[in-house]
């Protein structure tokens, strides 16, 4: 589901990406998902915390959602079982998947772009400057394939460097770069 929030370009996303890394002293090309998460509450304060729920309480389509409890100032990500364990396995679409979730709690816990629960997707079509899901992707974009140090790297090199999923590179050469997608073998 998709909800309405406060606008953001993407070039405002990738200043914000930058200062996440700056922030936490994230030097290298390849953000450390996992390790990010392990440490979650240390590098929050204790706003985020995260927990693996069975694959059974999720429906079939949702990998990983975050729970907001406004009243506390507190997020909880829920991760399905296997998509936590494929991504300790290295499948980087899991790792994508994680980090999408954590990539929520930066726009609403650290940048407070709290999404309007009133104007969902299926009522109207949100422009994707506007949606917390696009925003949400395209700070995890920003993140897992950072654009001054990728841009002249080939999709092989990005997929091995950043753990980064096929779909998520293909994205950033269409839409980021605008080019054609490239095909490479994994």
């Amino acid at each position: 589901m998709d909800f309405e929030t406060q606008p953001i370009s993407r070039d405002n996303i990738r200043l914000f990406a930058n200062l996440i890394r700056k922030n936490y002293g994230i030097k290298t090309i390849r953000f450390p998902v996992l390790e990010f998460l392990e440490r979650i509450e240390e590098l929050t304060s204790n706003e985020a915390s995260y927990v693996v729920d069975e694959d059974e309480t999720f429906d079939k389509n949702v990998m990983a959602y975050i729970e907001v409890f406004k009243e506390q100032s507190r997020y909880l990500i829920h991760i399905r079982e296997s998509v936590y364990v494929n991504a300790y396995c290295g499948k980087h679409a899991d790792i994508g998947f994680i980090m999408h979730e954590i990539c929520h709690y930066f726009m609403i816990g650290v940048l407070g772009f709290c999404p309007n629960e009133n104007v969902c997707y299926s009522t109207k079509r949100i422009p994707p400057y506007k949606s917390a899901e696009w925003q949400a992707m395209a700070l995890c974009g920003e993140l897992m394939i950072p654009y001054d140090r990728c841009k002249d790297k080939t999709p092989k090199q990005i997929y091995h460097i950043t753990k980064s999923s096929k779909g998520q590179i293909d994205y950033f050469f269409e839409k980021v770069l605008n080019k054609k997608s490239l095909d490479f073998d994994f």
